[in-house]
């Protein structure tokens, strides 16, 4: 899958945290969230993260990959740290879906996406 985007970015700076959008070049208008595991302690996105994504772009599914706070970057307790910032990157990926439906042919195409949460 191409790293190269086709129109500028979307950039929002809440947090240093990222939300990687993995878009399926024949999409079925399923889409999954994924949050990589590591046990909060670390994380390990490209092995559960981009490579699940790219799989399920293979199936026609989009995929967000969420890189979410963890223990080596904010000290515990990390509740309710990392499910806001899930609930966050879902209320973005309904905001585009939606975007989107209403704008039948967006002024942009991309094969993948990055924002800043």
């Amino acid at each position: 899958m191409s790293d190269q985007i086709d129109s500028p970015s979307i950039t929002m700076k809440l947090d240093p945290k990222q939300l990687t959008a993995f878009l399926a070049a024949n999409s079925t208008g399923v889409g999954v969230l994924v949050c990589p595991g590591g046990g909060y302690s670390v994380m390990s996105i490209s092995y559960e993260g981009f490579g699940p994504a790219e799989y399920l772009n293979t199936l026609g599914i989009d995929a967000w990959v969420l890189n979410y706070t963890t223990a080596s970057i904010k000290a515990p307790p990390l509740y309710p740290t990392p499910m806001d910032e899930a609930l966050a990157a879902i209320e973005l990926i309904r905001n585009y879906i939606l975007y989107t439906k209403r704008n039948t042919e967006p002024s942009y195409k991309f094969t993948r996406l990055t924002l800043i949460l």
